[in-house]
């Protein structure tokens, strides 16, 4: 008995040090970023310049996930602040910094919530203030929008009221692949760069329906356990991240 209050004394202990550490993380956010994460970690050029601009950042965004200084723009941050994020209040359509300013930018689940017609503008302006990358993660195609059509009726059924973050996405429809490799290649030319994509899938369609329901509720006790218990498996995530995806992942690499 001794033993085993001494194993579970030191499970709790350890659990605690991880949620306490990763107080800020949710499990469905941490799929969107940790690859990207991953990238910017192998990436030389970061090492050397730790300018890193994140668009649509919201008042947290990339940065807990990073665990390092990023300039955050948006349009509104709630009026809440964290101490890694450096908040800059602006649009996508005028990012408000001179050209090359940033060695990486980052803008994960943005253009889906512009108008088709702006689309072309912001790809254009996260091209120009970057000067060695850009991240851009973006949900694509027609079965990844039957499901937000989807967790949109869950919602209202749960809530009476729409998902606000889902509003956009029905509203201006998701892209497909094959128009967002071509927002980038008309952005490159427009900017007089040349740069080189790599695309990869990003969030399994069934994994991210089931982390989201688990977001849906009223229950705190089936919110603690999606919030926070499901934090130990984020490592099991790459086991089961695997097609059809929600969203896809774009590796820009300008070339010099």
């Amino acid at each position: 008995m001794f033993i085993y209050m001494k194993s579970l004394s030191n499970f709790v202990t350890s659990y605690l040090s991880l949620v306490t550490c990763f107080h800020r993380w949710h499990p469905e956010v941490a799929i969107r970023y940790l690859p990207i994460i991953q990238e910017v970690h192998n990436s030389k050029f970061i090492i050397q310049n730790s300018r890193i601009l994140e668009v649509g950042s919201g008042w947290l965004g990339i940065s807990p996930y990073l665990g390092r200084q990023v300039t955050g723009l948006d349009e509104d941050f709630e009026g809440k602040k964290f101490s890694l994020l450096k908040q800059v209040t602006g649009s996508v359509l005028k990012i408000p910094f001179k050209d090359n300013s940033f060695g990486s930018v980052i803008g994960v689940d943005v253009l889906e919530h512009l108008p088709k017609n702006q689309r072309p503008r912001a790809m254009s302006e996260l091209l120009r203030v970057a000067g060695k990358q850009v991240f851009i993660g973006v949900p694509c195609g027609k079965k990844s929008l039957r499901q937000d059509v989807e967790l949109d009726k869950i919602y209202q059924i749960t809530f009476k009221k729409q998902f606000e973050f889902l509003k956009d996405h029905l509203s201006n429809g998701l892209p497909e692949e094959k128009q967002v490799r071509l927002l980038i290649e008309s952005a490159a030319k427009k900017n007089g760069k040349k740069v080189e994509t790599k695309i990869q899938g990003n969030e399994n369609l069934d994994l991210r329906m089931f982390l989201m329901k688990g977001w849906i509720t009223k229950n705190p006790i089936t919110d603690f356990i999606f919030r926070k218990v499901f934090l130990l498996l984020i490592p099991f995530f790459p086991l089961v991240d695997k097609p059809p995806y929600y969203r896809k992942l774009f590796f820009v690499t300008i070339k010099s």
